[in-house]
């Protein structure tokens, strides 16, 4: 069975249901990415995850789902995981010779990012604070009874990286590996680095008709600089349609960094020193999608735009845009607004 083209047998998804539910009525596809993802409607509604265990072991998933709990308990807004009838969160099954991992979460209301239209300034302040919010949790989470969440270097992505670009680009290689021991450098202390959610981008946040945010997709979270959530907050708005076109978007990265950290800083605070580093975790996504795409040779229009832009900005090093942003935070400290037009 191909894990990721395939999807589950309604008579498959009744019976996981039934872990959580004593009745099934009906089911609608979420269209995960690395797992499938049905919202369930039963007893009442809630979201069923069926997840490879190839792809994740069960200790991942109950780290996630820790950390998810005890932001819940810290006033994150996101939809909380469920336990089934006999207690416990998580499940595993055989359904065609491939072992499963199930678990389920509560329903996320709101719209999402395709039905919401351009994220403009109040949802990005909104954004930020619930980000902030989450990243001053995570500085006092101690897990207990879980195996801890990989380091950022430990990212599938990561590790895969070197052998995918001495396949296809031996000079994005040497640059990755330049590119590592220069990150690896950059301090770690509790003040910067820290459980972070690891894919901070438009499509995992919902948000209700009152503005209210609720954030969703905590597969990725991982230790790494809390930098970093925001670097990929702002990433994928910028890359946009048309990725080689990021030179003009240098007024739009400012409204974007001064919303998000508007909003950010009303929860955490992080020194001036560290958005000097904010390119290094621009270039961290740079080198994730390079690796991604070649990996799944997907070299469609898109994908080759962005292969030209990112591969000279990696290996020349340059700038992702054209912003001192941590100029930009002395001066603005992210709490006043600038006139610049989107």
């Amino acid at each position: 069975m191909d894990i990721l083209r395939s999807v589950l047998d309604e008579k498959v998804i009744m019976e996981l249901s039934r872990y959580y539910s004593n009745t099934y009525i009906e089911n609608t596809n979420l269209h995960g990415g690395h797992n499938f993802i049905y919202l369930i409607k039963g007893d009442y509604e809630f979201v069923l995850r069926a997840t490879p265990k190839s792809r994740r072991s069960s200790e991942d998933i109950e780290s996630e789902l820790d950390f998810m709990t005890y932001l819940k308990s810290n006033d994150v807004s996101l939809p909380a995981p469920l336990k089934g009838f006999d207690n416990k969160f998580i499940y595993e099954t055989e359904i065609d010779g491939e072992v499963f991992i199930i678990s389920a979460f509560e329903k996320a209301n709101g719209l999402n990012a395709w039905e919401r239209g351009l994220d403009g300034r109040e949802i990005f302040v909104a954004a930020g604070q619930m980000l902030g919010k989450m990243h001053a949790a995570s500085k006092k989470y101690i897990p207990q009874k879980v195996k801890p969440r990989k380091q950022w270097h430990e990212n599938y992505h990561f590790i895969k990286a070197g052998e995918v670009f001495d396949k296809h680009r031996k000079d994005i290689k040497e640059a990755f590996e330049n590119y590592m021991v220069k990150i690896k450098k950059l301090s770690c202390d509790k003040k910067t680095f820290g459980l972070i959610h690891g894919d901070y981008f438009f499509s995992n946040y919902f948000f209700n008709s009152d503005k209210k945010i609720t954030i969703l997709d905590f597969d990725e979270c991982e230790y790494s600089w809390f930098i970093s959530d925001i670097a990929l907050c702002m990433y994928y708005f910028l890359l946009g349609p048309e990725p080689l076109e990021l030179s003009k978007k240098s007024n739009e990265a400012i409204n974007i960094f001064l919303w998000i950290i508007e909003g950010y800083n009303k929860e955490n605070k992080l020194s001036a020193e560290q958005f000097e580093q904010i390119d290094c975790f621009f270039q961290m996504r740079d080198y994730i999608l390079l690796s991604v795409i070649y990996e799944n040779e997907r070299f469609m229009e898109w994908e080759n735009k962005f292969i030209e832009g990112a591969a000279e900005r990696v290996i020349k090093n340059k700038k992702f845009v054209d912003v001192d942003f941590k100029d930009l935070y002395l001066n603005n400290g992210g709490t006043r607004h600038v006139s610049y037009r989107l």
